[in-house]
């Protein structure tokens, strides 16, 4: 069968409207997926973010006190102790609200070494600043940086 030049070329073009809307139909039935997965995430992990951030910030304010208490003066020292405490009260209130929406897993797994850490920095810590004081006066600085500035891994 012999086809003109023009039935050719409307065929051609039949052809790849046909598979344009077979593509866009397959896009937008993948849309509907991504959707889906973009719930999940902002249900499921950007309030951990948040939390995550929350703590981050209060230990590292906590931390930034103990700093200043290091090398403060006696006037100073009831007021930086006095503001750093709701920092580490705050800490921990989110790292026990955090529990609700661990997902399981890793992330329980990680949420309980997180607070348990956090709960023996702040017993080993605690007081630490006024234990450096002397230390200071004695001219022994870095002993007494090591105790409020050191991290666990």
């Amino acid at each position: 069968m012999r086809l003109s030049v023009r039935t050719k070329l409307f065929g051609s073009f039949g052809v790849v409207i046909a598979l344009m809307v077979v593509l866009g139909g397959a896009a937008i039935v993948e849309l509907g997926s991504v959707a889906s997965r973009a719930d999940y995430l902002g249900t499921n992990s950007l309030p951990s973010i948040d939390k995550i951030s929350d703590v981050r910030a209060d230990t590292a304010n906590y931390r930034r006190y103990q700093n200043r208490l290091i090398f403060a003066t006696p006037e100073e020292t009831p007021k930086f102790l006095h503001d750093m405490g709701p920092y580490a009260t705050d800490a921990t209130q989110v790292l026990t609200a955090y529990a609700a929406g661990a997902n399981g897993g890793a992330d329980t797994r990680l949420w309980r070494a997180t607070k348990t850490e956090w709960a023996r920095y702040l017993r080993d810590t605690a007081g630490s600043a006024q234990r450096s004081r002397p230390a200071i006066g004695r001219g022994r600085l870095r002993s007494s940086r090591r105790v409020p500035t050191s991290s666990r891994s």
